[in-house]
């Protein structure tokens, strides 16, 4: 995913401090709300829970990471009610429960808390927001607590014997926590201490009742976000965390940006139900200071029938909510489909979709809707209170048709493991956060001691046979040799960990432009343009970035962004969330078959023009095509004893590219995008190019060894022309094998590309001959005064015109890189 750090964030912000007075605490419903949420980790409380037994006091620990507005004090948020997946939208705890001490510790400090003056507090039952006085960063020994600052708050809580409180769900759950019961004649109270001790014998993975967020006073303007959402939103099979390592999408995109953040999510819940107003929720959501939401429901309202008309007027429902609740900026999430699979979603060929899902369904009716609300206004302009103001397509991340995708790993047991058994021994490496899936897969009604449970990856060693801890263990005993493979969804609507990963990779646009929205204009007069995150201003005034600039190009194009290659219509300026704006000279891709559109059964399934040269004793198999982030590819396979030590892949026929000897040293250069897939040995490939005399002869070979690793990456090589009678050049990846040895590969290979030019240029996907990008003309329209317009680079690096009047074309870049600012003052 791509991020960006958080002094980035802040020196991109231009922000400075500000000394702000903590004020007294504002009852709940006051319009002046001194402090807000400065942290990730909050979540309004879903669960209710008790006392266990006799064991009535709580001790708890509770992390949180202050987010890029940094923080001047900070003071823990309380609350007694739950949110319920019903009409009846929040429930009171049946019981009071008692803080008896609340205390923080960071920077090597522990700092104790007060309430009017007390140590000890009643949380009422219903209780909305119950907090100490603010506690400054001085007492800490910081001048402010700066972004990234862990900040643990300690609590020792009494219970009644009887009767339940409001907890979080998720909360035993996250890294770094740490919640039981215990008897107090066991231990000292070390609440107050730098130590934390956990007393022998405690009860562990009890619900407790967790702070529902960190609040304080910000140092710098910040984006403050809610999300809004059901099971998956919270996190459901994600690995445990708070964003940093796990915790669902959200959380996740959220950290990477660096916005606090507060969970409003239950499992199971509905939009249905979120839509009637949740007065003690959005009352949390007010306390956050939240200005930014992200709205993840609908999956639960179509699995219980409701229609796609009753689904899309509970959302615009929750967006006219959130926005009265002073939210400015909403994203709503598309609606993933529910999937039923034999084989636990490890194959494309085995899932179908449920009543409801699927094409021409309720889900395709959602999300075209929802598509049409956001995109019914231009980019920059305010969507008011009609539609969302972003589009975040989860759906597009980890699914295509309504399926889901298949990660690129299969292995094998090297060493039997019993039922639960906490680690496996696996011939070739997984990644952290796969979810593995034993083969065959247990059917529905299969009796006890199936594997029925299918476990995260936490940890990989670098020992061979590898061995990966787990988190949790195989539902049942498996012998060595058994099959394993990784899923993004075993149960068919839950993401696992990975496709958390690539849905918060899809949020990250909407993210960043959530946290632009916090930063202020510099001041100065002129034009502002931000082309990562879509920003325009005008002498600090947010205008649409369509009225400042034209682009004639007279073909279709593609930009890359956080979310990978997307098609630009011709005319259009080329820029992608997260990735800024591409302006490069015209490019023709020579060869003819690069989109892998045209499969010919004449050359074994390769695609037309495409063929192999070697690999006599080697079967080849072509396992599926498909799309990766934009690219079209084709997955193969050779399996066998090889009796050459080198199989060919040839993109173009010898005597289809004709060259002339190069004058210059910018030559030739050849791309495509590698990917090693399955679960064998793949030799180290080279990408090549080959001089050829008319006589077919070779006169010259060019060749790069590449990387092939577990995603694809455009690899590159390239070559001058300089061999005498060289007529044409063709293209090819090379790949070694060792002879007499038997082995299976297996690579995903996208989109080669052969072009004039030093460097790779953007993509040109070819349908059967070579096809020509033209060159981008890209004018930004400025006041008729002077003007001095400043460039900035993808790579930091800037460049300066000056004197400029009306209109300005942006120069093309012959490294192709692409800008990610533009500033124009006059003068």
């Amino acid at each position: 995913m791509r991020t960006i750090g958080r002094r980035q964030f802040l020196a991109a912000a231009g922000l400075v401090a500000t000394a702000s007075a903590v004020g007294p605490r504002a009852g709940w419903g006051s319009p002046a709300i001194p402090l807000s949420n400065i942290a990730n980790r909050g979540q309004v409380p879903n669960a209710m829970g008790g006392a266990k037994g006799a064991k009535t006091r709580m001790k708890i620990a509770t992390r949180f990471i202050v987010g890029a507005g940094g923080a001047l004090s900070i003071a823990p948020v309380f609350s007694n009610f739950s949110i319920v997946n019903a009409a009846e939208r929040e429930i009171d705890g049946e019981a009071a429960y008692t803080l008896v001490k609340v205390s923080a510790s960071a920077a090597g400090r522990t700092v104790p808390f007060f309430f009017d003056g007390q140590r000890s507090r009643l949380v009422e039952p219903g209780a909305v927001e119950v907090l100490p006085e603010a506690v400054p960063a001085d007492a800490f020994g910081l001048k402010m607590f700066v972004p990234g600052t862990v900040v643990h708050i300690r609590m020792l809580v009494d219970l009644e014997t009887e009767g339940l409180i409001a907890v979080q769900g998720n909360a035993t759950y996250l890294p770094g926590e740490s919640q039981l019961l215990f008897d107090p004649r066991q231990g000292g109270d070390d609440i107050d201490g730098t130590g934390w001790q956990i007393p022998e014998g405690a009860d562990l993975w009890v619900p407790a009742p967790c702070p529902v967020m960190l609040a304080g006073t910000p140092a710098q303007a910040v984006t403050s976000v809610a999300g809004i959402g059901d099971s998956i939103l919270d996190g459901a099979v994600d690995m445990a965390g708070d964003g940093e390592t796990g915790g669902g999408w959200g959380r996740r995109a959220a950290f990477a940006a660096g916005l606090p953040y507060l969970s409003v999510t239950r499992t199971g819940d509905k939009a249905q139900f979120v839509s009637g107003r949740s007065r003690k929720s959005l009352a949390l959501v007010r306390r956050a200071g939240a200005t930014a939401a992200i709205v993840a429901l609908g999956t639960n309202d179509i699995r219980d029938g409701r229609t796609a008309d009753q689904l899309l007027s509970d959302l615009k429902t929750i967006w006219s909510v959130l926005r009265q609740a002073g939210v400015r900026h909403i994203a709503q999430a598309t609606i993933l489909s529910e999937t039923i699979s034999p084989d636990a979603n490890t194959t494309i060929e085995g899932q179908e979709s449920q009543l409801g899902f699927g094409a021409a369904s309720v889900v395709s009716a959602v999300n075209d809707a929802i598509g049409t609300a956001a995109g019914a206004r231009a980019p920059g302009e305010d969507a008011g209170h009609e539609g969302p103001d972003d589009i975040i397509d989860i759906v597009g991340a980890v699914q295509t048709n309504h399926r889901w995708h298949v990660p690129l790993f299969e292995t094998v047991l090297s060493a039997p493991v019993p039922a639960w058994g906490g680690a496996l021994v696996l011939r070739d490496a997984p990644l952290p956060g796969d979810h593995l899936v034993f083969l065959p897969v247990a059917p529905d009604g299969a009796s006890e001691g199936a594997e029925l449970n299918w476990p995260h990856v936490t940890t990989v060693s670098a020992t061979h046979p590898v061995t990966a801890v787990l988190n949790g263990g195989p539902g049942a005993a498996h012998d060595a040799g058994t099959p394993v493979r990784a899923t993004l969804s075993a149960d068919g609507i839950h993401p696992q960990a990975a496709g958390h990963v690539a849905m918060a990779a899809a949020a990250s646009p909407a993210f960043q432009r959530m946290a632009a929205d916090a930063m202020v204009s510099s001041g100065r007069r002129g034009i502002e343009i931000d082309f990562v995150n879509d920003i325009a201003r005008i002498d600090g005034a947010r205008v649409a970035l369509a009225s400042l600039l034209s682009c004639q190009r007279k073909t279709p194009g593609f930009a890359e962004g956080s979310t990978g290659w997307q098609a630009v219509a011709a005319h259009h300026p080329r820029r992608a969330d997260g990735g800024g704006l591409l302006v490069e000279p015209a490019a023709r891709n020579l060869i003819r078959n690069s989109g892998i559109t045209d499969i010919s059964e004449a050359s074994g399934g390769l695609p037309r023009h495409w063929s192999t040269l070697g690999g006599d004793g080697l079967t080849l198999s072509v396992l599926r095509t498909g799309t990766e982030a934009g690219i079209s590819f084709l997955d193969l396979a050779w399996d066998g004893v090889p009796e050459t030590d080198a199989v060919m892949l040839f993109f173009e026929e010898e005597s289809e590219i004709a060259v002339t000897q190069d004058a210059a040293d910018d030559g030739w250069t050849l791309s495509c995008f590698l990917a090693r897939i399955g679960g064998g040995n793949a030799p180290r490939p080279m990408l090549g190019l080959t001089e050829l005399a008319s006589s077919g002869e070779p006169l010259a070979r060019h060749s790069t060894e590449v990387a092939a690793g577990r995603s694809l990456l455009r690899q590159s090589c390239t070559a001058v022309v300089s061999a005498p009678g060289t007529t044409n050049l063709r293209p090819y990846l090379f790949i070694p094998c060792l002879v007499g040895q038997a082995n299976r590969f297996a690579f995903r290979i996208g989109l080669p590309q052969l072009e004039k030019g030093s460097a790779p240029s953007s993509i040109i996907p070819t349908a059967g001959q070579a096809a020509v990008r033209e060159a981008d003309e890209v004018v930004i329209t400025l006041p008729p005064s002077l003007h001095s317009i400043a460039l900035t680079y993808e790579d930091a690096s800037t460049q300066e015109v000056f004197g400029i009047r009306g209109s300005y074309m942006l120069p093309p870049d012959a490294g192709k890189r692409r800008i990610a600012r533009l500033s124009a003052r006059p003068g």
